[in-house]
């Protein structure tokens, strides 16, 4: 039986390709990567007992250190996901000195006739603690989104690097055959190209200095790349020749904006950033023309007495209009489509709050963004015509950047919290195990002695809420309904109340005090 396919378990259908198990085809819950591991393992040689050992060396690499604590807590987490109300089975016999058997046959699911393998009810039953891996470059068909956006999610997907370490902010030449790309790693944080033709070429390192660079973007003629060097005192706008790696200083920028956006006019003649200039109130985005050696960058977002501050920000193709990105809080990102001759502006998106990168098809009529909210990364087609946004169905998706060619490039990015618990109890040290793991990520836990209770914040309901739980992750509930995120929860000394905060503004938090004897919260 193939493992890597779906398949049914009395009244559940295990996805492992997705880490999830549906209960009657309809509600969805995640499961943590070890769980899938251990029971399509158990599937797989079904209906023979498997051995604690053959499980710790096929999971965990022979690691008994590790393995030991972790299966037993892995079998344990198995049996709670098929204890479905009204469906409960028991699917895992423990056989004394010899190992577990699978006591459900499998059955294999013909995933074409199965679409409600796609449900989106995901509720998970887990989860955990300070995973973070990033990826870039992505490249993707974009003639799919273009004739058919409903089934972008279909575009053949490519993994263009595969290196240790983070790869942010690609950028794709004019041509589509290069990318250029930032690689933080073990030597430090630097501008990186690859070419696209010669994968098994190494990517050639572009800047030595310990400066931290923004995403780059190319001139028309591919000579040059423009990107902002940052160090902890100074910020410049620098002009890069490719072949002599000639750096020119264009102009200043603000050294404490956190990240540092740059664009590119469709003619090659403008380049768009972020500055700060004496005198402004906020960083906004300025112009500089790149035809003149003596033109000084020029303000392009508003001045004073702004509702707004203006981040990021991308031209369209026919040069008539740009895309920027307004922040109006901590909670509020959305995308304008501003006319370049009227300054007339239009609200395309909204109930955003964090805008991760944008893009424009060579077809004026589609806008490609990353959107953030609550450490969830995600992807949409915007129809300018329409307004109608399409989810791309890609998890992780930011900072996408479109070739000419009409090929779409983008940073992946997984990331994931769980919470864990290691057990000091015993004179032996045990390996660390997770007490709550699942696709939604959780993290701060605080535990009380008194109410025996497990503090944490999970983005399970798209917010960082406050949720409860027992020490060993069980009795999950959610604690706060504040549909914002909420902060930092820590029992007080006598175990008897939890107090966590939540922003009201940008330079205010709200505090709020839970009693565990009444169950009450005030702020």
């Amino acid at each position: 039986m193939n493992v890597e396919q779906p398949f049914f378990l009395g009244p559940y259908t295990v996805l492992p390709q997705e880490d999830a198990i549906l209960i009657n085809t309809k509600n969805k819950q995640s499961i943590q990567p070890k769980v899938t591991e251990v029971l399509c393992y158990l599937v797989l040689h079904y209906p023979r007992v498997v051995s604690r050992a053959e499980l710790i060396e096929h999971v965990w690499g022979n690691n008994e250190l590790v393995g030991e604590k972790a299966l037993t807590n892995t079998i344990w987490q198995i049996r709670q996901c098929f204890k479905y109300p009204n469906n409960e089975i028991c699917v895992i016999e423990t056989i004394r000195k010899r190992g577990y058997k699978l006591l459900v046959k499998p059955q294999a699911v013909n995933v074409e006739q199965a679409p409600s393998l796609s449900s989106k009810n995901d509720k998970s039953n887990a989860i955990p603690w300070l995973t973070t891996l990033f990826l870039i470059t992505i490249i993707i068909g974009l003639l799919s989104f273009y004739l058919a956006p409903k089934k972008a999610a279909n575009a053949t997907v490519t993994q263009i690097t595969k290196d240790p370490g983070s790869e942010l902010f690609v950028s794709p030449s004019p041509d589509g055959k290069k990318v250029i790309y930032i690689w933080a790693n073990n030597a430090g944080r630097h501008l990186y190209l690859k070419e696209l033709a010669a994968p098994q070429v190494p990517p050639i390192q572009l800047t030595i200095t310990n400066a931290s660079y923004s995403r780059a973007v190319w001139s028309l003629d591919q000579q040059y790349i423009y990107f902002l060097s940052t160090t902890a005192s100074k910020c410049f706008v620098i002009k890069f020749e490719l072949i002599s790696k000639k750096e020119t200083k264009l102009a200043t920028c603000p050294v404490t904006t956190g990240v540092k956006y740059i664009a590119m006019s469709s003619d090659g003649r403008t380049l768009a950033f972020n500055s700060k200039v004496t005198g402004d109130i906020e960083d906004g985005i300025y112009f500089l023309n790149l035809n003149n050696n003596q033109a000084k960058p020029e303000r392009f977002s508003c001045q004073d007495n702004c509702a707004y501050r203006e981040r990021d920000i991308a031209f369209s193709p026919n040069g008539e209009y740009v895309a920027v990105a307004r922040r109006a809080s901590n909670t509020s990102e959305n995308i304008f489509i501003v006319n370049l001759k009227t300054k007339a502006a239009q609200q395309v998106t909204f109930k955003h709050n964090d805008i991760e990168g944008m893009t424009w098809h060579k077809s004026n009529d589609l806008l490609v963004f990353g959107s953030q909210k609550a450490d969830k990364h995600s992807g949409f087609i915007l129809n300018l015509k329409t307004l109608k946004q399409t989810p791309l169905n890609i998890s992780g998706f930011g900072f996408p950047s479109f070739s000419a060619d009409g090929s779409l490039f983008y940073q992946k990015r997984r990331e994931t919290y769980y919470i864990a618990g290691y057990d000091l109890s015993t004179s032996v040290g045990t390996s660390i195990y997770p007490v709550i793991e699942s696709e939604f990520s959780n993290k701060y836990p605080t535990y009380s002695e008194v109410s025996q209770e497990l503090a944490y914040l999970s983005n399970e309901s798209g917010y960082y809420e406050v949720w409860l739980s027992d020490i060993y992750g069980s009795n999950r509930r959610q604690l706060t309904n504040l549909k914002k995120n909420a902060k930092y929860p820590l029992w007080s000394n006598n175990g008897k109340k939890l107090v966590f905060a939540s922003a009201i503004s940008k330079s205010e938090n709200e505090i709020y005090v839970y009693n565990s004897v009444t169950k009450k919260s005030i702020a």
